[in-house]
């Protein structure tokens, strides 16, 4: 029973060290994107005299554009996380 014990918390202490990591990688992939999305909603409010259409226009391709950088960071993380893992199974064979 103890080896079943010391199995499952080294299996949860990996999955806590993943979560955070990940919960890491989210709220900074978030950030940016969001960032990005921010300086292109400012740049698009800059220009004078423009049609409503075309200000909300560039204000959806700015939150278009804030979600596309942060979801190409979340996959740029996952595969790193995806890599370390393969690693470390290879190291413990």
């Amino acid at each position: 029973m103890s080896k079943e014990r010391d199995a499952f918390a080294k299996l949860a202490g990996r999955m806590k060290r993943e979560f955070r990591r990940f919960a890491g990688s989210y709220a900074s992939a978030v950030k940016n994107g969001a960032e990005v999305a921010g300086r292109r909603m400012l740049e698009a409010a800059q220009e004078k005299d423009q049609p409503p259409e075309k200000l909300a226009g560039k204000l959806l391709d700015a939150v278009k554009l804030g979600a596309q950088h942060a979801g190409e960071q979340l996959i740029s993380a996952g595969l790193e996380a995806f890599e370390r893992s393969q690693e470390q199974s290879k190291s413990r064979k």
